[in-house]
């Protein structure tokens, strides 16, 4: 029963842990009572978790915004301006290339 519970929090242990009951024959009853109590925690415990980590980071996060929104415009202004270098950059290079190239055989 322990490792039907426990299988819950561990992703191939849930996985496995049904089939190997089964094939283990464990009594029905043992593993509903075990699947159903583990399924409970495990919601139960990963909401609380969640919930709770979520009031933690909305009070950093209010402190902290300003610091998000200018990060964000600086990696878009840096990002806008990275990608026009690189666009003049591949425009510039067929010109350049075209120029100076070898001579054709019908020149």
């Amino acid at each position: 029963m322990g490792a039907v519970f426990f299988g819950r929090f561990v992703a191939l242990l849930r996985i496995f842990a049904g089939p190997l009951a089964g094939v283990l024959r464990m009594p029905y009853w043992k593993f509903l009572i075990a699947n159903v109590l583990g399924g409970i925690v495990w919601a139960g415990g990963t909401t609380a978790v969640i919930y709770y980590v979520g009031i933690v980071a909305e009070s950093w996060l209010k402190r902290f915004s300003w610091l998000g929104l200018v990060l964000a415009v600086l990696i878009g202004v840096t990002s806008m301006l990275v990608l026009r270098h690189k666009a003049k950059k591949a425009v510039a290079e067929p010109a350049i290339a075209g120029d100076s190239g070898p001579a054709m055989a019908g020149d």
